[in-house]
C-alpha cells in the first residue's frame, strides 16, 4: 500500500514552476519510500542513507534516511531526538522550525551551520516524516553562497511517498 505523504499541504507551495522535468525514484525499496526527482539527479547510497546529487551544483546534496518505527519509539522521542540533532550541530544558527501536517506529520527545520573541518558556512533544510512503520529525514545541505536554488526539498517531501 502506498501513502502520499504532505501531498496535499505542499504541492502548491513547491512543486508548481521548476524548468527541469521529474522522474519518480523508486530505487530506495529497502528504504520504504519514493519521490520524484529533476532527470538531472542521480542517486548514490552512503552510511545507510540514500544520496542525491546532481553535476550542476556538486556541493549541494539531498539525503533521506529512513528508520524502522519498531527500533526506537514514539513520535515525541523522534522528534525530540531531531530537536538535539539540529541544535548539536557546530555552529548552528536556528532560522526557524514548524510543524506540519497532512497525511503524516512532521517538522520542518531551516538553519546554517558550519561543518567541522570547514571555516564555510552551509544551509540546511531537515524535514522528519513521521510515516505508518517508518520515519524519515530528508535532509538539503549546501553552500549558503547566497545563490538563490528552487525549492528541491519542498518538491521531494511533496512528492514522497512511504512504501509499505
Amino acid at each position: 500500500m502506498t501513502r502520499v505523504v504532505f501531498a496535499a499541504i505542499l504541492l502548491a507551495a513547491g512543486c508548481q514552476g521548476g524548468a527541469e522535468t521529474a522522474e519518480r525514484f523508486q530505487g530506495a525499496t529497502a528504504e520504504g519510500f519514493s519521490c520524484e526527482l529533476p532527470t538531472s539527479w542521480t542517486s548514490a547510497r552512503d552510511r545507510g542513507s540514500v544520496v542525491f546529487t546532481t553535476p550542476a551544483h556538486p556541493r549541494r546534496t539531498v539525503v533521506v534516511r529512513s528508520i524502522p518505527r519498531s527500533e526506537r519509539g514514539t513520535d515525541a522521542a523522534f522528534l525530540s531526538a531531531a530537536d538535539m540533532v539540529m541544535n548539536g550541530l557546530p555552529a548552528v544558527e536556528l532560522a526557524s522550525k514548524r510543524s506540519l501536517t497532512g497525511a503524516l506529520a512532521g517538522v520542518r527545520y531551516e538553519l546554517t551551520f558550519v561543518p567541522p573541518g570547514m571555516s564555510e558556512r552551509f544551509t540546511r533544510t531537515h524535514v522528519v516524516i513521521l510515516g505508518e512503520t517508518r520515519v524519515f529525514h530528508v535532509i538539503e545541505t549546501e553552500p549558503a553562497s547566497g545563490e538563490s536554488h528552487d525549492e528541491l526539498v519542498t518538491r521531494v517531501v511533496a512528492s514522497f511517498r512511504e512504501e509499505v
